[in-house]
C-alpha cells in the first residue's frame, strides 16, 4: 500500500542533503552538456521525391549568415545520412546539429559547422540562461539548507521543489534535441515541480492556519509523477509514443496548474490574507505565457505561437517567489513592501507622465529618446523616494506605515506589563508578550553590573543562555537606554540604568535575524515606557521589603513613623476643628451669658437664666459624649456588636426625620476589626443619610457570611449622578471606599437624581 509521503518537522539530514546536492549536480552537469554539445538549430524539412526539402528556419539570421535559403535539399546531419532522421525528429524538424551539408539550388554542396557563438539567441536560450539558473538554484538550496529559516516543513519541500524546477528548465536544450536523459528528466520534472508546488502549499497552509479543503493524499500526485517517467521511458524505445506523451504531459501540466489556482483562488475568496494575494499574482502571471502561447495552442492546433524556451522564462520567478514567501515572516514585512512598493511606483509614474508632458510641450525629440527619459526619471523618483525614506528612519524616526496594529500591540504590552509589582514578573511577562509578537525563540533580561562587569539572569531562563551570549563589557557600556543592537544570532536591548547597574532585554532565534524598521520603532518606544515601569517597580519592591520587615517585628521604617505621625496630626486637627465649632461655641456663649448674670439685679430672672444655662450644659454634655462614643463606641467591647449598632439606630432615629428599617443578623465574628469595620461603615451611611438625603425611609440590611459579611443600604432620598459623587470627592464615602478596599472587599454605589441611593457592600476574608 502506497504511503503519502511525509516530510519531518527536522530538516533534512546533512548526508542526505549532500547526497541530493550531488545528484542535482551531476544531471543538471550532463543535460547541460548535452545542450552544449550540439546547438539547436530548428530546421524543418519535407520530404520530396525522396529527398528533405528545407521549408522554414527557426533562426534566419543563421541562415543567412550561411547562405542557406528555403529549398535547398538536406543531404548530411553530422556526416549521417537524413533519411535516418526519422527516429531522430519525428516531426520533421532538424532539432540541433554539430555539421551540415547542403545542397543549394545550384546543385552545390556546403560543408556547415555549426557553432553557438553563431547562434546567440538559441545559446542564451538553452544553455546561458539554464547555466546561471542552475547555479542560482544551487546557491539557493544551500543558502535556505544553512539559514533553517520560516516553517521547516515546507522548507524541505522549498528545497526539493527548487532543485526540480532548475532541473526542468536545464533540460530544455537536450529535450529539445531529443535527447532520451533529456526527455525522461525535463517530462518527469515538470510534472514533479509542480505536485512539489501542490505539496508546498498544503505545508504552508498549515503554517499560515488556513485550513487544507483539497484532496490531503498527495501520494496519489506522486503517483501520476511516476507513471510519466515510466510513459517517458517507453518513448526511448518506441518513437510512436512521442505525439501520445507530448499530449499526455501538456494535458497534466495543464490540469495541475488549473488545480494550483482553484486552491489559491478558494483560499483567497475565504480568507484574504496577503500572502495567498501575492502566492496567487505570481503564480498566475508567470504561467500565463507559457499555458497561452505555448500549451494550449500545442494541444488544439499543433502549433505554437512560441517556443516552449522563451515562455518558460517568464516561470523562472516562480522559485523566488516561494522562497521570499518561505522567508519572508523574518526577513521582509510582505505586506509593508507590497504596500510602499504599490505607493512608490504610483507616485513616481505620476510625476514622469506629468515631466514627460510637459519635456514634449516644449521639446521635438523622437519617441525612443522620449521613452528612455520617461525610464530615467520613473527609476530616479522612485531611487529618490527609497533613500528619503532611509534617512527619515536614521535622523527623524519616521517610517512609512501600512496598518496600525503595532500600536494595539504596544498598548497591549504596556498593559500587561504595567499590572505587574515585581521585577521578575516585569521581565517575564514582557519576555512572553515579545515572543509571541517578534517570533523569538528566546527572549530574557540580564543584569549587569558595571562594577564588577558581571553578567547574571534578571527573570527566569537557563544559565546555559547566560553562556552563550558574545558580550564584552565595552558593548553594554556603549549601549544608552532605549538604544538597540543587532549582533550574530541576536539583538541586545538597554532597558534601565541606575548608578551600579543596568537591565539588558535579549532576543535570540536559531537562525540569523534581521528585525523590521517598524518592529524597531514599535521596539525603541517600547523600551522607554519600560525604562519609567522598571523605575516605579523598583520603588514598590523597595516599599514592599520595607513593610515586611515591619510587619515581622523589626524595626519600622522612618518614612512610615512619619506617615503615621502626619495622619495622627490629621486627625487631631479635625477633631479639634469639630470641638471648636461646636462645643466650644457654645461653651463661649455660657460664660458671656454668666458675665452678665453677674450685674443682674432680678432675682428671678437670675433664676430664669441659670436654669437655662443647666440645661445647655447638660445638651453639650450629651453632644460631647456623642463625639466619645463616636470615636470610640463602648458598647463594641463590652456588649458586642448588636448592642453597639442597636444604640446607634436608636440616637439615629431621636436625631433623623426619617423612618429607619433595619436588619441585622448575628455575626459569628471574633475579630475586634472587622466590628468596628462594620459598625463605621454603619454610622457613615446614617450621618449621610441625615445630613445629605433629605430621606423619609431609609433601610438597612446585614447578612452574615462564612467568613464575613454582606451589608446593604437603601434611601428613597434625593440621590445624584455617580460621575457628579466621584469628582465631590466627599470624604464620607471615599472613607467607606478605603476602609472596604483595605479589608479586599467589594463596594457597589448606585444612585440617580430623586430616587435614592444604595450601597452594597461584600467583605470576605477569605479572599
Amino acid at each position: 500500500m502506497l504511503r503519502q509521503p511525509r516530510l519531518a518537522t527536522t530538516l533534512i539530514p546533512l548526508r542526505s542533503f549532500i547526497t541530493l546536492l550531488t545528484l542535482y549536480i551531476a544531471v543538471g552537469s550532463y543535460v547541460l552538456y548535452i545542450s552544449y554539445s550540439s546547438p539547436i538549430i530548428g530546421i524543418e524539412v519535407v520530404k520530396q521525391d525522396d529527398r528533405l526539402v528545407i521549408e522554414h528556419f527557426e533562426y534566419p539570421d543563421w541562415a543567412e549568415l550561411h547562405e542557406i535559403s528555403k529549398g535547398d535539399i538536406l543531404i548530411a546531419i553530422d556526416d549521417f545520412s537524413p533519411y535516418k532522421l526519422e527516429h531522430v525528429a519525428p516531426d520533421g524538424i532538424v532539432r540541433s546539429a554539430k555539421t551540415l551539408t547542403v545542397m543549394d539550388a545550384t546543385g552545390n554542396n556546403k560543408e556547415i559547422i555549426v557553432l553557438y557563438h553563431e547562434l546567440p539567441k538559441a545559446f542564451s536560450h538553452f544553455f546561458i540562461l539554464p547555466l546561471i539558473y542552475f547555479l542560482l538554484i544551487l546557491s539557493l538550496a544551500i543558502y535556505l539548507y544553512k539559514q533553517k529559516s520560516g516553517n521547516v516543513a515546507s522548507l524541505n519541500i522549498l528545497i526539493y521543489f527548487l532543485l526540480t524546477v532548475s532541473l526542468a528548465y536545464c533540460s530544455v536544450g537536450a529535450s529539445t534535441q531529443l535527447h532520451p536523459v533529456g526527455s525522461i528528466v525535463n517530462s518527469t520534472c515538470l510534472i514533479l515541480c509542480l505536485v512539489l508546488l501542490i505539496h508546498f502549499l498544503q505545508k504552508y497552509f498549515a503554517f499560515l492556519r488556513i485550513p487544507w479543503r483539497f484532496n490531503k493524499n498527495i501520494w496519489i500526485l506522486y503517483l501520476i509523477t511516476v507513471c510519466v517517467f515510466l510513459v517517458s521511458m517507453i518513448e526511448i524505445f518506441n518513437s510512436a509514443f512521442f505525439t501520445l506523451n507530448t499530449i499526455i504531459i501538456l494535458l497534466l501540466f495543464v490540469a495541475l496548474i488549473f488545480y494550483i489556482l482553484i486552491i489559491l483562488a478558494t483560499s483567497y475568496t475565504r480568507d484574504r490574507s496577503i500572502q495567498l494575494q501575492i502566492l496567487f499574482w505570481f503564480i498566475v502571471l508567470p504561467f500565463l505565457p507559457f499555458v497561452i502561447f505555448y500549451v494550449l495552442p500545442e494541444l488544439l492546433f499543433q502549433q505554437t505561437i512560441l517556443s516552449p524556451s522563451t515562455c518558460a522564462i517568464s516561470l523562472l520567478c516562480i522559485p523566488f517567489t516561494f522562497t521570499f514567501m518561505q522567508v519572508t515572516e523574518r526577513l521582509f514585512d510582505v505586506d509593508y513592501y507590497v504596500s510602499r512598493i504599490r505607493y512608490y511606483v504610483l507616485f513616481a509614474g505620476g510625476m514622469t507622465v506629468w515631466l514627460m508632458i510637459g519635456i514634449d510641450s516644449f521639446l521635438s525629440i523622437s519617441i525612443l529618446t522620449n521613452i528612455g527619459i520617461a525610464l530615467f526619471i520613473f527609476i530616479s523618483i522612485f531611487v529618490l523616494l527609497c533613500v528619503k525614506e532611509k534617512i527619515d528612519y536614521v535622523y527623524r524616526k519616521v517610517l512609512f506605515s501600512t496598518n496600525g496594529n503595532n500600536i494595539h500591540f504596544l498598548y497591549s504590552i504596556i498593559d500587561k506589563v504595567g499590572k505587574e509589582i515585581k521585577m521578575e514578573d516585569l521581565f517575564n511577562t514582557l519576555s512572553d508578550q515579545l515572543m509571541k509578537q517578534l517570533e523569538m525563540n528566546t527572549v530574557y533580561v540580564i543584569h549587569y553590573d558595571m562594577e564588577t562587569e558581571q553578567i547574571s539572569l534578571a527573570n527566569a531562563q537557563s544559565e546555559e543562555n547566560r553562556h552563550q551570549l558574545q558580550l564584552t563589557p565595552k558593548d553594554l557600556h556603549q549601549l544608552q537606554v532605549g538604544s538597540i543592537k543587532k549582533f550574530q544570532t541576536f539583538y541586545v536591548a538597554c532597558l534601565h540604568r541606575n548608578i551600579k547597574t543596568k537591565y539588558f532585554l535579549i532576543l535570540r532565534t536559531n537562525s540569523k535575524i534581521h528585525l523590521k524598521k517598524e518592529e524597531l520603532l514599535w521596539l525603541e518606544l517600547l523600551l522607554h515606557y519600560i525604562d519609567n515601569f522598571v523605575e516605579n517597580t523598583q520603588l514598590v519592591e523597595d516599599l514592599m521589603f520595607e513593610l515586611k520587615q515591619a510587619k515581622e517585628g523589626q524595626n519600622y521604617p522612618a518614612w512610615l513613623h512619619k506617615l503615621c505621625w502626619l495622619q495622627l496630626e490629621e486627625v487631631k486637627s479635625q477633631l479639634g476643628q469639630e470641638l471648636h465649632d461646636t462645643i466650644l461655641q457654645e461653651q463661649i456663649f455660657l460664660i458671656r451669658e454668666l458675665d452678665n448674670l453677674l450685674y443682674e439685679r432680678d432675682r428671678n430672672l437670675v433664676q430664669q437664666r441659670i436654669l437655662q444655662i443647666h440645661q445647655q450644659l447638660i445638651t453639650i454634655n450629651v453632644q460631647l459624649r456623642l463625639y466619645c462614643e463616636q470615636l470610640k463606641p463602648p458598647l463594641l467591647q463590652t456588649l458586642g456588636l448588636e448592642a453597639a449598632l442597636t444604640k446607634l439606630f436608636n440616637q439615629t432615629e431621636q436625631r433623623a426625620h426619617f423612618t429607619l428599617m433595619h436588619s441585622i443578623e448575628p455575626l459569628l465574628i471574633d475579630d475586634n476589626e472587622m466590628s468596628l469595620l462594620i459598625y463605621r461603615l454603619i454610622q457613615e451611611m446614617l450621618n449621610n443619610a441625615i445630613t445629605h438625603s433629605k430621606a423619609t425611609y431609609v433601610k438597612i440590611e446585614l447578612r452574615a457570611l462564612s467568613q464575613g459579611f454582606h451589608l446593604f443600604y437603601m434611601d428613597n432620598g434625593v440621590g445624584c449622578h455617580l460621575e457628579d459623587l466621584c469628582l465631590s470627592g466627599t470624604m464620607g464615602i471615599i472613607g467607606m471606599k478605603e476602609r472596604v478596599a483595605a479589608y479586599k472587599g467589594t463596594m457597589v454605589i448606585d444612585s440617580y437624581p430623586n430616587e435614592g441611593m444604595q450601597f452594597d457592600i461584600t467583605v470576605n476574608k477569605g479572599g
